[in-house]
């Protein structure tokens, strides 16, 4: 059987890496005892490996960065955890989902993936499909 991806949709994820000198690097020693946090580094060479694989054209990509405010450290818009410049993606729909509020979880990273909770990042997750589908259905009747 052959699987296809035609949509991917990521949540805060660190596609250029995470930088230390943001302050998260206490997440790591707390929560990850193992390579991921020094192949996350945004100077890693699993990172530039990484952003050397080209997604193909054919797959429809969109990001999601959270924004909170800056870090106090470096003055990057972050989620608390990522950078908003590190989740963008060339070619893609980058959506930046502002919040100011409180939040159950401790960053706004972990806490924007509950729909209960950030329904705008919900919402635009469904757009997003609904786009998609819509445009899948109009190429299928171009063909017939």
């Amino acid at each position: 059987m052959s699987h296809t991806i035609d949509k991917l949709i990521t949540i805060g994820t660190p596609n250029h890496g995470i930088w230390d000198s943001d302050g998260w690097n206490w997440g790591c020693s707390a929560f990850h005892q193992g390579d991921e946090c020094s192949d996350m580094q945004h100077d890693s060479t699993f990172i530039s490996q990484l952003n050397q694989i080209k997604v193909p054209i054919t797959i429809k990509v969109m990001t999601i960065a959270g924004f909170c405010g800056k870090s106090s450290k470096t003055d990057a818009e972050y989620d608390e955890v990522i950078r908003v410049n590190s989740v963008r993606l060339e070619g893609a729909e980058n959506f930046e989902y502002e919040f100011y509020g409180e939040y159950e979880d401790d960053t706004l990273h972990t806490d924007m993936v509950y729909p209960s909770r950030h329904p705008d990042v919900y919402a635009k997750i469904v757009e997003s499909l609904n786009l998609f589908i819509s445009m899948l259905q109009k190429m299928e009747i171009l063909i017939r």
